[in-house]
């Protein structure tokens, strides 16, 4: 369901006839996966900024401050940006660690089975410490700084190099019309899942390719080029 706000604001877009930006699109949807994945929570990204979610708004904001950073200049140099982002950092670890109590506390006392990231980290844990407070943000903040930019990327080189690719782009559409159907709507995607998820995944090889050429041409984050001899690394 997190798709449908982009397929409607791509559908509004092309009828317009204007050029537009794919990165706030993808990255409003990427959010908005992850806040569902992870949290189980609506981030409410993808909607005008007045009506997204008080800690999307506060992480853009923390975002924020790290644009334009390039190494070139000293932090020292640069005492207003170091303190808004000291400040928006504690900001968003308080915001989160009320959530993780707050989202323990409900588990416990509903006793309700969740498959988020943070509810099965949480699920066998007898009380919440400090140390385990501090470890889950941990983990909840690289899920959110690094998931959402590397997935949009992802995403954005993606759907460019299928749209200057039309034979890579019709084999793509083929085998998603063979494995959902002429109909392949996000309710109809959703629905076959559920259904037949784990006989549907190992079907995707092509799809699969697409996302991995992607990755070898344009790597959201970098990785080392060389390998030490004798390492029998191909």
């Amino acid at each position: 369901e997190k798709t449908e706000p982009l397929l409607a604001s791509l559908d509004r877009l092309v009828a317009s006839g204007e050029s537009f930006t794919l990165e706030p699109l993808l990255t409003g949807l990427t959010f908005d996966i992850i806040g569902a994945v992870t949290m189980g929570i609506d981030f409410n990204a993808q909607l005008p900024d007045d009506k997204q979610s008080e800690f999307i708004r506060m992480y853009r904001e923390l975002l924020f401050t790290y644009k334009g950073d390039d190494g070139g200049t000293p932090a020292f140099a640069q005492p207003l940006k170091r303190w808004r982002r000291r400040r928006m950092a504690k900001r968003v670890d308080a915001h989160l660690s009320q959530f993780v109590r707050d989202k323990y506390n409900e588990l416990k006392r509903e006793g309700r089975k969740s498959r988020t990231v943070l509810a099965l980290s949480l699920q066998d844990e007898d009380h919440v410490s400090d140390a385990m407070i501090s470890e889950t943000i941990d983990q909840l903040k690289s899920f959110m700084f690094a998931g959402h930019d590397t997935t949009s990327i992802l995403l954005q080189w993606a759907l460019y190099e299928l749209s200057r690719t039309p034979r890579a782009l019709k084999t793509l559409r083929a085998e998603l019309a063979d494995l959902f159907g002429s109909d392949a709507t996000p309710e109809t995607v959703r629905a076959a899942f559920e259904a037949r998820g784990d006989d549907i995944m190992p079907k995707m090889t092509y799809t699969s390719a697409v996302i991995k050429e992607a990755l070898r041409l344009y790597p959201p984050a970098g990785t080392a080029r060389w390998c030490p001899p004798g390492s029998n690394f191909h």
